[in-house]
C-alpha cells in the first residue's frame, strides 16, 4: 500500500504544475482535513484487530507527520504563485509586498 501511495505520488508530481483549480483544492483540503484522523484511527483498529502491529502504527502515525517525511519533494513557492494567480491581481500585490518585507 505503500509503494502505491509513494508511486502516485511521483505521478502527481507531474501533474500539479500544469493544472490549477483553487475551488477543486479547498475542497481536497477540507476533504483530508476531516477525515484523515477517523480514517487513521478505523484502518489502525482494523490492523490491529488482524494481529498487524507495525502497519497499525504506521496508520496512527501516518496524520501526526509521517506523511510530511515520505513525500516526493515539491516546490511551494511554485505552487503558491500559481494559484495566486489563479485567484487573481490582489493575491499577486499580496504576494509581491510580502516578499519585499522579507528581503
Amino acid at each position: 500500500m505503500l509503494a502505491s501511495v509513494f508511486i502516485l505520488d511521483i505521478f502527481w508530481a507531474f501533474v500539479r504544475y500544469r493544472y490549477v483549480n483553487v475551488r477543486a483544492a479547498s475542497y481536497a483540503v477540507n476533504f483530508v482535513f476531516f477525515t484523515k484522523w477517523p480514517v487513521a484511527i478505523v484502518s489502525a483498529i482494523l490492523l490491529f484487530a488482524h494481529y498487524r502491529i507495525f502497519a497499525g502504527i504506521l496508520a496512527i502515525a501516518w496524520p501526526l507527520g509521517l506523511a510530511g517525511i515520505i513525500a516526493v519533494p515539491g516546490q511551494i513557492g511554485k505552487l503558491q504563485a500559481l494559484f495566486a494567480k489563479k485567484i487573481g491581481p490582489i493575491a499577486e500585490i499580496l504576494i509581491s509586498d510580502t516578499s519585499s518585507t522579507l528581503t
